[in-house]
């Protein structure tokens, strides 16, 4: 989406593998040039706190790519403040033969979603890299399941997903506000030894913590209860008292080990500081003005995040009274 853009994002293939930064040995990164990042702490953040949360679920390949701030000059030239990242790909998935991961790019048009089907999506085959068409199976069963119009199974959808990873990962949508992700910008992983049960990551997370373009920061989104990964919402309408059990419990487990107001409060401070200290923000203002966007202020994500977490633990307690 901003590949029309002067500060172009870009690959990097090194001739060999190497840590860069202390993140893991590799010859394959991306360096993220935060063109939509406000601020430019959305997308470490929200890395940041997934990486938390899923490490303490049962899913051991649910984890998504370490970051760090870089300062990048091309051809002598400076090029701007960037995200150096690793790539969500079969090492940071663990995954080994007879696994599958699957990308999801975009949401189909509707010119080109078959009858029978609410939408349609455009999935990519990361791993294996030889792979022909009967390995799209299982993540088009997954799509037919949730997304047809033959009704819906509930007993097959328990079957196809691991439910640790999904609940995770519908409560830290319903946190960041990750509406971006829903349709794309996320990955799908099914692994042999979990008999092929659908994990979540997500990707590009610069439009969350209530920043949408599309919507007035955080007004739309701090007291929405709308905010349930769709195929997850899915399952909760058609068995709201066992979901809604499931995402309270491991609400409050969250929010004592995880999920601490002050605590993410403090990583922002910490890349605020960081970023302005060192020159960073200023050497990027004088480069890139023109992408910067001057209404945005830190005091509203961190407003958001305290009126978030707020109302979610409002809403849980309250629909556990209600069921």
């Amino acid at each position: 989406s901003t590949s029309h853009a002067d500060k172009k994002s870009y690959e990097i293939n090194l001739s060999e593998k190497k840590s860069l930064v202390g993140m893991r040995t590799d010859d394959d990164w991306a360096l993220i040039a935060m063109l939509g990042d406000n601020g430019f702490v959305h997308n470490k953040l929200a890395y940041e706190l997934w990486n938390e949360i899923s490490a303490t679920n049962e899913t051991p390949y649910d984890n998504t790519v370490n970051c760090e701030f870089v300062e990048v000059f091309y051809d002598n030239t400076y090029s701007g403040l960037y995200l150096l990242c690793e790539k969500i790909d079969r090492k940071q998935c663990k995954l080994t033969e007879g696994d599958y991961l699957y990308r999801l790019d975009e949401l189909k048009s509707e010119d080109n979603t078959l009858p029978g089907y609410e939408k349609q999506f455009d999935f990519r085959i990361k791993w294996p890299k030889d792979y022909s068409a009967e390995d799209y199976k299982i993540i088009n069963d997954f799509e037919y399941l949730f997304y047809s119009k033959d009704g819906f199974d509930l007993d097959k959808a328990y079957e196809v997903l691991n439910l640790d990873n999904i609940i995770d990962m519908n409560l830290y949508s319903m946190l960041i506000c990750g509406v971006d992700n829903w349709d794309a910008n996320c990955f799908y992983i099914a692994p042999k030894s979990d008999n092929y049960r659908i994990s979540e990551v997500m990707w590009d997370m610069n439009e969350t913590f209530g920043d949408n373009e599309w919507f007035d920061y955080t007004v739309e989104y701090e007291t929405s209860p709308d905010m349930m990964i769709p195929y997850v919402k899915k399952i909760y309408d058609a068995d709201t008292k066992k979901m809604s059990s499931y995402m309270y419990t491991r609400w409050k487990e969250l929010r004592r080990n995880v999920i601490d107001k002050e605590e993410i409060k403090d990583k922002i401070k910490d890349m605020e500081e960081y970023l302005y200290n060192s020159g960073a923000i200023t050497r990027e203002s004088d480069k890139w003005l023109c992408y910067l966007k001057p209404e945005w202020r830190y005091d509203n994500i961190y407003g958001f995040i305290d009126n978030r977490i707020e109302y979610l633990d409002y809403f849980f307690e309250s629909e556990q009274q209600i069921k």
